[in-house]
């Protein structure tokens, strides 16, 4: 089975009323259609080496970057692999913030195939796959750094779960 990352932005009343009765969170998660403003995006499997990459650590880092991807307050029950989490409006402004002063260079400066491997950063495929890995993680960098971008404008707060 596979563990893929996921992020969804939403409006902080709408957050208020899921963090107000938790059981609330996965039917909102399984909504088709989630409502005006929320934004979702789903990271595959390049959840870990994003984090990894922006941490520099395989769980943890320095605020606000390690709430990118891995952080957060834990809300609901369990969705696959440990209940969503969710950061605030400020947080995700924070994290937006930081994400834009971190050039693509410095990423790929970053990445080790071998160290990620033996850090086991999920999926364990990075040594083998070399550059093809980093441009995977590379592709859903970009797509971060405009879900931030896009929740950070609108105000959003953000829940993150893996499935």
């Amino acid at each position: 089975m596979s563990m893929m990352g996921n992020l969804v932005s939403l409006p902080v009343a709408r957050l208020k009323t899921l963090l107000e009765d938790p059981s609330g969170v996965i039917p909102f998660l399984d909504e088709e259609e989630k409502g005006a403003g929320v934004c979702h995006i789903d990271l595959d499997k390049a959840w870990h080496g994003l984090h990894f990459l922006l941490n520099g650590d395989v769980y943890t880092g320095e605020a606000p970057l390690v709430l990118t991807v891995l952080g957060g307050q834990e809300i609901g029950e369990d969705i696959g692999y440990g209940p969503a989490c969710w950061i605030s409006a400020e947080q995700v402004a924070a994290v937006d913030a930081a994400l834009a002063q971190i050039p693509v260079s410095e990423l790929r400066a970053r990445f080790d195939g071998a160290a990620m491997d033996a850090a086991e950063i999920y999926p364990n495929i990075w040594e083998e796959e070399g550059e093809e890995g980093l441009d995977y993680i590379l592709e859903y960098h970009a797509d971060l750094v405009a879900f931030y971008r896009e929740a950070a404008a609108s105000g959003h707060a953000v829940l993150r779960f893996i499935n």
